[in-house]
């Protein structure tokens, strides 16, 4: 099952101040909600384990 996921309209213009590299990450999330639905979290959790042991 593909799951949808839609950005509020109230959210268009605080999306549009941030920086680029932070609306990336959103969007990359949103691609990832939207492939794996409610397990999304188990992979955003490793992703941001990962993250926590760069350098």
């Amino acid at each position: 099952m593909e799951w949808q996921v839609e950005f509020h309209d109230d959210f268009e213009s605080e999306f549009d101040a941030l920086p680029q590299e932070v609306k990336n990450e959103l969007l990359a999330t949103a691609q990832v909600i939207e492939m794996f639905g409610p397990q999304a979290k188990v992979l955003m959790l490793i992703r941001s384990k990962g993250r926590s042991t760069e350098t």
